[in-house]
């Protein structure tokens, strides 16, 4: 049986690995339109809004994907990042909590929220949900990377270092 709804999704996401942004808004907007009650398409829409910039966009489609399915842990992890990305940090937290909640195990909501507490100046909290994350995952080069940030911050040079290091060591490419 054709499913117009699910077909247009499928477009979607088949012009979001191309990176065609604009197809695939559109392909999602359709999809929306034919069955506005899936939230995957919200976030697949979100996805492509933040690849052109429109975080605005992203933010509003995360925020009605949370609302269609509040233990969607995709939508509630993007939201956070755009809150981080907005600067509102406390939001963040409130999301990637929410994350950890529903994926205790997925190292990168604990990073993420690491990275929000450090935002914060809450250094021992970042280094803590850092340290989480490397117990999920001891090759997560971001960790490393993350708690590193925080221990400089914190003026503890020797093991900003060598979480530097180590994250580096694991392939780290930002800044």
């Amino acid at each position: 049986m054709n499913d117009p709804a699910a077909d247009a999704y499928q477009k979607g996401m088949a012009c979001l690995e191309r990176k065609e942004l604009d197809a695939a808004i559109a392909a999602f907007t359709e999809a929306i339109r034919l069955d506005p009650r899936e939230a995957k398409v919200y976030c697949g829409r979100a996805v492509a809004y933040y690849g052109k910039g429109e975080h605005e966009s992203a933010m509003a489609d995360y925020t009605e994907a949370v609302r269609l399915n509040p233990s969607n842990a995709v939508a509630r992890h993007g939201r956070g990042l755009g809150h981080g990305q907005m600067g509102e940090p406390d939001k963040a937290i409130a999301d990637y909590t929410e994350v950890i909640r529903l994926d205790p195990k997925l190292a990168l909501a604990y990073c993420a929220r690491g990275i929000a507490h450090g935002r914060k100046g809450e250094y021992d909290k970042a280094i803590g949900d850092c340290d989480e994350a490397l117990r999920l995952d001891p090759q997560s080069a971001l960790a490393y990377r993350c708690r590193g940030v925080a221990y400089q911050n914190k003026g503890d040079n020797t093991k900003a270092e060598e979480d530097f290091a180590q994250a580096k060591k694991l392939g780290y490419k930002g800044p």
